[in-house]
């Protein structure tokens, strides 16, 4: 019972308003970057990689980005929100490939200074700005590993709020997750307790 007791209240009241989500993103994601970057590579890319083909973190970060880039249809001149940036990977990738112009926001101040800093030159405007705070119309919107921290009843609203996309426009959140599926070449009674 003690388990389920934080779960339930998770799923029935939402504790991720906009005052907490500064108060999160100054307590996690500002913790430095030289951490980060000892953790996540030189793309700074804080999800998961796509590893069909790659063999080492940086190129299944970059698979990754190709693949979610491909998933929007992205054409050059689009305008593309990206919500929760990071370090500003996904919306460089989009600019340099693509030709597109990204606008993206966050809550840490230290991926803000990090991206603005970072990626001179490319039409990127990278917002300190809480997403619910946000206007005007885009063409294609991602949000690459956010919505796990927003909560299921705030996350699942605003990926149903077609209020920000353009008409024809496409979405694309990448959410991680557990997979119940056994691994190949694994018998149930090898696999670790869940």
């Amino acid at each position: 019972m003690n388990l389920l007791l934080p779960i339930l209240r998770e799923r029935l009241f939402n504790r991720q308003n906009s005052r907490r989500a500064w108060q999160v993103g100054e307590v996690h994601y500002d913790l430095g970057n030289d951490f980060y970057q000892a953790m996540l590579g030189s793309h700074m890319a804080y999800s998961c990689g796509y590893w069909e083909l790659a063999a080492r973190l940086d190129s299944a970060q970059e698979a990754k980005l190709d693949l979610i880039c491909r998933k929007l249809r992205l054409e050059p001149g689009m305008r593309v929100l990206d919500i929760g940036y990071g370090w500003g990977v996904f919306m460089a990738y989009a600019a340099e490939n693509f030709g597109v112009e990204c606008v993206g926001v966050t809550v840490s101040k230290n991926q803000a200074a990090f991206a603005s800093q970072h990626y001179p030159g490319l039409p990127l405007e990278f917002r300190l700005q809480d997403y619910r705070d946000l206007d005007g119309k885009f063409d294609r919107i991602v949000s690459i590993g956010m919505f796990e921290h927003v909560g299921l009843a705030v996350g699942s609203n605003q990926k149903r709020d077609p209020g920000r996309l353009s008409a024809g426009g496409v979405a694309a959140v990448a959410e991680e997750s557990v997979s119940n599926k056994q691994p190949r070449g694994t018998s149930s009674k090898s696999r670790s307790p869940r």
